[in-house]
Formats: structure tokens, C-alpha cells, sequence
């Protein structure tokens, strides 16, 4: 236990000081001087609101320390950094909640998989969380609140597998308050209650969603912000899953429907006739819905962080080889440093949001955004198009793999024996 209990405490302090020394995210600097405006410019941010008004109250308890605030504009911006003592504390300020849910992530994975295998096994998902690196890259150091989204999301499973339905509403509420993606998965949950076995509990876990949003609807509508900047969002969302997903699909009377909607509609209507109802796979269908999702249309890197977890808990409760699982994690990587060369060097300022201090870090910058856009001399395709394809496919493949995995793992065969016999009987 010493030497977890040691790791845990190294890793934490790394994501500090790797937080800390990554101010250059364009996100984060962006949040942070929206922080700094009134309560109106906030609820005109729409569905960043929840976390800027957290960011706000950080801001405002560092203006009350007895130390120098400088203005954010002469030490801070999108391509710049002018470090200072009251800089630095503001900036360790801000991303320190970050840090608190990355850190709470890892112990819920350690209370799940402790729970099924054995804490052994639950202390390596721990430290499997808390050393991947995409996972610091793109909380701490990306800064970014989606770590917050994936902490909830994955309380919510813990909590429904132990039938705390109304705690498991909460949580999963305050995961769609923090980032609103995760309503996607919404559907699985309902189809897990809408078993007879567990129904009565429906309205319980439907009041655990819903409650967190009465106080930010009465914000909003305070602000005059609900129909101009809340419903927008919400359908910038829709069209992620309508108009982001990948270029292919179906035309039916000239409408088209994507591949994407087509795999998410029957995901959703096979798990309702054929998964078997037990409260404790929920990690399994979450997971096999976001590895729809993921494998069928475009994302930015931060919303793997909610699959990223349950997949590490999938891995270690199945007792499957590690092949899979890095060739996953490793796919994404390559993928994500490749297509996204252009943010993660702040446009060749800095490197992995780290300000380029000297030559050689700079060299680097400039080299990974140089190999991401150089021109191949063939119809105009730059480097990225060429090497994002195979990595992508390697992506799209794994999650697949994954998905039928676990799809026929829960599919309760005998249902589906039976529904085939009562086609064949009404068909003669």
C-alpha cells in the first residue's frame, strides 16, 4: 500500500508543477479572462458559464491576497508569458480544481475495480490513470474542465452499480452541468431503469439529473441569456452528433442520415431488447456507446477524457490483453499530436503550452507544426491528412473491436433466440 500511496503522491505532485509551467492554452487563457468580466458577459458564455463562474470565485479570492495583481493583459496572453509570484499562485489557483478531479477520478477507480478484482487490481487502475500522459496533457496542462465531466460521469456508474439511483442522477447532472457532452450517454442509463426489475427507480434518478439545472436555469433567465446563448449551444451539440460525424451515410428521400446516427439508434434499441439488466455493467455500456460515438465522427481531444477512464476500468475488470488497450490509447496520441500540432504549440510559441524559453524548445514547436502542415506536392495534401488516416483507422478499428466485445459479452443470447423464433413463426 506504501509504494501506491507514494506513486499517488508523485504523480500528483508532477500534474502540479505540469500545470503550473502550461499557461500558453489558448482555452485556458480565454476562460481566465472571462473570468475576469461581469456576471453578464458570463451568462452570455451560454454552457462554459458553470466552470467561468468557478474560475470567477478563484479570481476573486486572489484579488484578496495581500500580494500584487498585475493585470492579466501585461503578463499574460495567447502567445506570450511574463511570469511572476502573483501570476504563478493565480495560475496554480485556477487549475487547481482541475487537479482535485483528476485526482478524485483515480481513487473512484481504484473503489470500482478494488470492488470487482481485488485491491491489487485497483490500485494499478489508480496509477494507470494518474501516469497516462494524455490524461495530464489534456486536464492540467490543456487545462481543461472536462476532467471534471469524466470525474462525475464516473461516479455516476460507480453510484448506479451500487443502486444509489437518485446520487447516480446527481452526479450524472453535475457531469452534463460541467460539459454537456455527456448527455449522449443519457439513453443508457434510462434503458438500464426502464428494466422492470429497477423502474420504480426511474423518477428518482430523472429528479437526481434535472435538479442541478433549476438554479442555472434562474441564472440564466436573470441574465436574459436562456433562449440567446443556452439554446444555441445546445444545438451546437446536436449538430456534433448530426454534422460532425465522419463523412458517409445514408440518403433517404434527400435527407442525410449519418452512419453515426444510424449505429447510435440501433445501439441504443438493441440494448433495450437485449442487454441483460444488471445495474453493475453500466461501465460496460456507457464505455460501448462512446466507442460509437468516438469511432464515427470528429471530436477534440479533451472529451476522451470520459471514455479514457471507463475504457481503463474495462481493461483491468476483463482481464484483457494490453494490446488492444495501447494500441488504443496509443492511436489517439499520434492522432491527436499530429491533427492538433497547431494548438498544442500555441501556433509555434510554445511547446506542448510550456513558452518556448529557449532555441532548442522553439526548434521543436516549429518542427512538429512544420511536419503536420508540410506540403506532400500531391493535389495540395499536407503531411497531417497523410499521417492522420492510417492512425485513424488503427482508432476507428480498435473501437469497433472493443464495441463487439462487450456488446456480445452483455447481450442476453436467450432474448435474442426468442425474437428470432417469433419472426420465423409469424413469417410462416
Amino acid at each position: 500500500m506504501n509504494k501506491y500511496l507514494i506513486a499517488f503522491v508523485v504523480a500528483i505532485v508532477v500534474k502540479f508543477f505540469l500545470g503550473l509551467v502550461t499557461p500558453l492554452s489558448d482555452d485556458f487563457m480565454d476562460w481566465l479572462t472571462a473570468a475576469n468580466g461581469s456576471l453578464n458577459s458570463i451568462a452570455s458564455l451560454g454552457l462554459h458559464a458553470p466552470w467561468i463562474l468557478v474560475m470567477k470565485s478563484i479570481f476573486s479570492l486572489w484579488l484578496l491576497l495581500p500580494i500584487g495583481h498585475p493585470l492579466l493583459q501585461d503578463s499574460l496572453g495567447h502567445w506570450y508569458f511574463l511570469p511572476s509570484l502573483s501570476i504563478m499562485l493565480l495560475i496554480a489557483m485556477q487549475k487547481a480544481p482541475l487537479l482535485a478531479f483528476d485526482a478524485a477520478t483515480a481513487l473512484t477507480m481504484r473503489t470500482i475495480v478494488s470492488h470487482y478484482r481485488g485491491p491489487s487490481l485497483g490500485n494499478q487502475a489508480m496509477i494507470l490513470w494518474l501516469a497516462n500522459p494524455y490524461v495530464t496533457l489534456t486536464a492540467e496542462m490543456w487545462g481543461q474542465w472536462d476532467i471534471g465531466s469524466a470525474f462525475f460521469l464516473v461516479l455516476a456508474c460507480l453510484l448506479f452499480s451500487r443502486k444509489q439511483y437518485f446520487r447516480s442522477g446527481l452526479s450524472l447532472g453535475a457531469a452534463i452541468a460541467v460539459k454537456l457532452h455527456p448527455i449522449l450517454v443519457l439513453p443508457v442509463f434510462l434503458i438500464f431503469l426502464s428494466k422492470k426489475q429497477v423502474r420504480a427507480n426511474l423518477p428518482r434518478f430523472s429528479l437526481g439529473v434535472i435538479i442541478l439545472y433549476i438554479p442555472a436555469l434562474v441564472f440564466f433567465a436573470q441574465k436574459s441569456a436562456v433562449s440567446r446563448t443556452l439554446l444555441q449551444d445546445v444545438s451546437f451539440y446536436v449538430n456534433t452528433l448530426v454534422g460532425y460525424s465522419l463523412d458517409f451515410g445514408l440518403n433517404v428521400y434527400g435527407m442525410r442520415i449519418s452512419l453515426l446516427v444510424i449505429a447510435f439508434s440501433l445501439f441504443v434499441f438493441s440494448c433495450f431488447f437485449l442487454w441483460k439488466c444488471d445495474p453493475s455493467a453500466i461501465f460496460e455500456g456507457v464505455l460501448c456507446l462512446y466507442l460509437i460515438i468516438f469511432a464515427l465522427s470528429y471530436w477534440t481531444p479533451t472529451y476522451l477524457l470520459n471514455l479514457i477512464p471507463l475504457l481503463t476500468i474495462f481493461y483491468l475488470l476483463s482481464g484483457s490483453r494490453k494490446f488492444p488497450f495501447l494500441t488504443y490509447l496509443s492511436a489517439t496520441s499520434v492522432y491527436v499530436l499530429i491533427a492538433w500540432a497547431f494548438y498544442l504549440t500555441s501556433w509555434g510559441h510554445s511547446l506542448f503550452f510550456i513558452p518556448n524559453y529557449n532555441s532548442l524548445m522553439e526548434h521543436y514547436s516549429q518542427l512538429l507544426l512544420f511536419i503536420a502542415g508540410w506540403p506532400t506536392g500531391f493535389l495540395n495534401v499536407t503531411m497531417d491528412t497523410i499521417l492522420t488516416g492510417p492512425v485513424r483507422s488503427v482508432f476507428v478499428g480498435v473501437s469497433l473491436w472493443y464495441f463487439i466485445w462487450i456488446f456480445a459479452k452483455n447481450t442476453d443470447w436467450n432474448v435474442l433466440r426468442n425474437l428470432i423464433s417469433r419472426v420465423d413463426r409469424q413469417n410462416v
